[in-house]
């Protein structure tokens, strides 16, 4: 008569331990860091998440969920309206005479005038977009969603302005800047092993840069994102995020989008300058 309860103790033993084992095994670390480049390159943020290690995870679901209450429809709309205007500047440019060096200086130097039409239309993409809608972050319709077609187009056309080795060290290298119009085919390899670190190389299009990775639980993560993932645990504090901060990032990406518009449209003028206003967008890189 004990035998069935034995066996279920057994199994359930042995299930157990299986899960533990899994919950402690490290995951093969070319294929997480890759995730997770090619997640931000795609603004796939399911993908960047499964590519970081849990309790990181943890702690960016704590600040969305506390930052989702706080949201203003009322910034909604404005950061709808200023996408909307973007769209028309960029447009209006396509026709400009300054449209060439324009197109050239925003996305890259083999962009052309009618590549001004496409970011145009990819900025309307973004208008149903949950990202910029804070309310819409802690229900998991931001996480699930990510850009396609021409609003791929312009997160990718973002990215080429955006510091990414400065803000995200390890999964960038210095000499890394996103091309809007070509896919760099990213790679990492596996260079060295020990105990507790991980050499490896990541390649993407026509430049590389080697990456040490520690464990951080299941995951081996580049050791400068180790470090700057601990300087930015005070802003990550849920209980910061309240009305106030809710308030000013919202204002936030609203006067930068605004600041983008104008650029343009003095590039429209013939005054354009090599970067929109420091004020509103310091990390610009032209």
């Amino acid at each position: 008569r004990l035998t069935p309860v034995l066996a279920i103790a057994l199994a359930a033993s042995a299930t157990a331990l299986l899960l533990m084992a899994w919950r402690f095994t490290p995951l093969p670390p070319e294929e997480t860091n890759l995730q997770v480049i090619e997640g931000l390159l795609t603004g796939r943020c399911e993908s960047v998440e499964h590519g970081l290690p849990a309790a990181w995870v943890d702690r960016l679901t704590q600040v969305r969920t506390a930052i989702a209450p706080h949201a203003s429809p009322e910034m909604a709309t404005k950061a709808t309206a200023s996408l909307d205007a973007l769209a028309k500047a960029l447009s209006e440019a396509c026709t400009a005479p300054a449209a060439g060096a324009l197109s050239r200086q925003l996305i890259g130097p083999l962009a052309q005038p009618s590549d001004l039409r496409r970011l145009a239309e990819g900025v309307r993409g973004w208008r149903e977009s949950p990202w910029i809608a804070p309310s819409a972050w802690g229900d998991g319709r931001a996480l699930a969603w990510s850009p396609s077609g021409e609003a791929l187009f312009a997160w990718r056309t973002l990215l080429r302005h955006v510091p990414l080795a400065a803000w995200l060290p390890g999964w960038f290298g210095g000499d890394f800047r996103v091309d809007p119009l070509q896919d760099p085919g990213v790679r990492v390899r596996g260079v060295a092993k020990d105990e507790t670190t991980r050499a490896m190389k990541v390649e993407a299009g026509t430049v590389s840069w080697p990456v040490t990775a520690r464990r951080v639980g299941r995951h081996w993560v580049p050791s400068a994102m180790v470090d700057r993932w601990i300087g930015w645990q005070a802003d990550l504090d849920p209980s910061r995020c309240n009305a106030a901060v809710t308030r000013q990032d919202e204002e936030r990406l609203v006067a930068g989008l605004d600041a983008v518009t104008a650029w343009i449209q003095s590039w429209s003028q013939g005054a354009g300058t090599p970067a929109p206003a420091r004020a509103e967008l310091p990390w610009w890189v032209p």
